[in-house]
This record gives structure tokens, C-alpha cells and sequence, in this order.
């Protein structure tokens, strides 16, 4: 067993070189939600036999044109399963806070509930499939419990979710 304490602290994080598809045609889905498998890296034994923590506060992320600010996280990496949560994170012109998430390395299925507050619904489509940018708009406060697994299919078609939403100033339009 392997185990230590990591803490990472960076002004800025800039996701470069990320290989994904793009859509086949408008409204399929985001490039950025569709994986063709796990990351090798998922496979390493380090993952089965660590047990680690970690502290993360990265002042900006930038993901494609999508900007996250003020990420803090603490996690601990324990027998291949990644667990912890995310503090007040600045994003889509709102807040989300991760209370709780869980994610297991060897099945790729991640646990979250999360919180959400004056989230800008049109940015937040936008990110998810380009073509829902000019379909929802307003501004979404609530909270969610949520699962999917990631990489082996498409996220969406995997997750199962409740929660609940107030939208203000909403729109939702089929053009």
C-alpha cells in the first residue's frame, strides 16, 4: 500500500490537447461528454493500492472556452475509489458546490450531490451541446443527486438524477 498527502495550489490550469469527437450532427452532444474508453492511467496499480489525500485550489481552470474559477477540493484516493468534495465553485455565471463525490477507477461510475446556485442556463447548454445555447436561457438554483458512468458510453444516456430547480427569468424555445 501506498500512501501519502498531496496538496496542489495553481493560478491558473489550462486543459490542452484533449482528444475528443466532435458531434455528427447538431444537437448530439457535447465533444467534451463523449469518451471512447478510461484513461489507461485508470489501470496502473496505484489506483488499486493507494490511499492517498489531497488538497486542490486552482484559482482558473479553462476548459475550451469555458472558464471554472476559485476550485477547491479535498479528496482522498483510497483502494481505487476517489472520494471528497468541492468547495463554492465560480462557473457558467453561478455557483456550484460538490457536497459529496464519489468516483470508483475500476468502473468509471461517479456519485455526486451537489448544490447550485444563479447558474446561467445558456451557458451551461452551451458547454453541454453547442445548439442548446439559443434553446434554454435563464438562471437555475437548486440541488441534485446524480450517477453515471463515464467513458464506457455516452454520460447522459447513463445518468440517473433528482434533485430540485427554481429557474428565474427561464426560457425554453424549439428554435
Amino acid at each position: 500500500t501506498t500512501s501519502g498527502k498531496i496538496t496542489l495550489k495553481a493560478p491558473k490550469l489550462v486543459l490542452l490537447g484533449l482528444k475528443v469527437d466532435e458531434p455528427t450532427a447538431p444537437g448530439s452532444g457535447s465533444p467534451a461528454l463523449k469518451a471512447t474508453g478510461a484513461p489507461e492511467f485508470f489501470q496502473w496499480p496505484i489506483f488499486k493500492m493507494a490511499d492517498f489525500e489531497s488538497q486542490v485550489e486552482i484559482d482558473t481552470i479553462l476548459l475550451g472556452s469555458t472558464a471554472l474559477s476559485k476550485f477547491r477540493s479535498t479528496s482522498k484516493l483510497s483502494r481505487a475509489i476517489l472520494s471528497g468534495s468541492i468547495s463554492t465553485l465560480k462557473a457558467f455565471d453561478g455557483e456550484l458546490t460538490v457536497k459529496a463525490f464519489q468516483f470508483d477507477t475500476g468502473t468509471s461510475k461517479v456519485k455526486l450531490n451537489s448544490a447550485f446556485k444563479t447558474v446561467n442556463l445558456s451557458l451551461l447548454g452551451e458547454f453541454i451541446d453547442p445548439a442548446w445555447k439559443s434553446v434554454i436561457g435563464g438562471a437555475a438554483s437548486g440541488s441534485i443527486s446524480a450517477e453515471t458512468q463515464l467513458f464506457q458510453t455516452s454520460a447522459t444516456e447513463k445518468l440517473r438524477a433528482n434533485g430540485a430547480l427554481t429557474v428565474e427569468h427561464g426560457r425554453l424555445s424549439s428554435a
